[in-house]
């Protein structure tokens, strides 16, 4: 007899790994510390910023999740088993070839979403969350060509001050911890979501968030893994610089 509740179970897209991906597929730009990495999760591909600026409802059956959050779950190939409360929806990331579909056919196969590709269109002239400065969140220098010496350069700025008071090495790991509100996981300046740079996931509602006295923001669980590998408690961003 057939089991009520899941008989249809949508047969979802492969989670790509960071490492397999270069560049963005949609626009083809390579990921680098100032063009970070960001998943899908409709169709699991790993793009940038830009090309997936949304946050969109969608079923949590429609939504693609890293392997690990699948565990138990699934006991090995095909689709994963139906998640609590896969009936109701979730706030996701989607890129711009998932949204388009979603708009042009609701609810048609995931296949058809990249049919007819709109890579002729040029990038939307608003900013995105890697134009802004990791340490002062303003807007960086727009650059017309590839080179991101404009941009190390203003940060080598916002970093200087701090560098040469060196009280963000001195201070033994300190740091403020709260839970995460709405206000913490959106930029207030450019309504983009806000990431954790060590595990490049955005910050959600609840999670516990930690500050250092450079005022970086990670997730708790991402510093404390990173002052447990490193065992200096200096900050991820800062310590690049030196």
């Amino acid at each position: 007899m057939a089991s009520h509740g899941y008989s249809h179970i949508p047969h979802l897209p492969r989670w790509q790994p960071d490492s397999a991906a270069k560049a963005c597929p949609i626009c083809e730009c390579a990921f680098s510390f100032f063009n970070r990495r960001h998943h899908c999760r409709r169709c699991g591909r790993v793009v940038c910023a830009t090309c997936s600026p949304d946050k969109i409802v969608i079923p949590a059956a429609y939504i693609v999740r890293p392997p690990e959050d699948d565990e138990g779950s699934s006991g090995g190939e095909g689709p994963p088993s139906p998640r609590r409360g896969s009936e109701t929806g979730e706030v996701v990331r989607m890129c711009k070839e998932c949204v388009d579909s979603g708009q042009r056919g609701h609810g048609s196969s995931g296949n058809s979403r990249h049919g007819g590709r709109r890579a002729s269109h040029p990038p939307p002239p608003q900013l995105s969350e890697n134009d802004y400065c990791p340490i002062c969140h303003r807007a960086l220098p727009f650059l017309p060509d590839p080179s991101e010496a404009g941009r190390e350069a203003h940060i080598a700025s916002c970093l200087t001050p701090i560098t040469r008071s060196r009280s963000y090495t001195n201070s033994g790991g300190r740091m403020v911890v709260w839970n995460a509100t709405h206000k913490d996981t959106i930029d207030t300046g450019t309504r983009e979501p806000v990431e954790c740079i060590i595990c490049f996931e955005d910050f959600e509602e609840g999670q516990e968030i930690a500050r250092l006295e450079c005022l970086c923001r990670f997730h708790k669980k991402c510093i404390r893994s990173w002052f447990d590998r490193k065992g200096n408690g200096q900050c991820p961003v800062h310590i690049m610089h030196e």
